[in-house]
């Protein structure tokens, strides 16, 4: 009885200090599957790249989607000043967005902080990029 207590503590304790993974990944679907996920940050200043791809059906991309909170949706004509970038964020081999997948994405940039998420949907695969400079 007394390991479970501690059990309990602990998982309280690490999902209150967000080691519960990134809320980009606590936001997938159950059914995502062939999940990465790459982070990288400076340590001082602030500044990150979070990446992540899962396969998963279009359905599920809504449900990803309303989970992250992103509402507006990326159109060149109307956001082109707007620094939200799939490439060159992520140098992983798994990383490998079309070409095409800004358009349309769902995304949030606050400019004063200096911080933008997004996320696509390409031939089966979810893509999520955070970034902050």
């Amino acid at each position: 009885m007394k390991a479970m207590k501690w059990s309990f503590a602990l998982v309280l304790f690490l999902s209150a200090a967000g080691c519960g993974g990134s809320t980009a990944r606590n936001a997938l679907p159950s059914s995502a599957t062939d999940i990465h996920e790459y982070y990288w940050d400076d340590g001082f200043q602030g500044d990150f790249v979070r990446c992540l791809r899962a396969k998963m059906t279009e359905a599920d991309f809504s449900i990803y989607v309303n989970r992250l909170g992103l509402k507006e949706r990326y159109e060149t004509s109307k956001h082109e000043n707007i620094p939200v970038h799939f490439f060159g964020r992520c140098t992983e081999p798994w990383w490998d967005p079309p070409l095409d997948l800004k358009e349309g994405a769902y995304f949030k940039y606050t400019p004063k902080e200096e911080y933008f998420q997004a996320v696509g949907y390409r031939n089966g695969y979810a893509y999520f990029v955070a970034a902050a400079w």
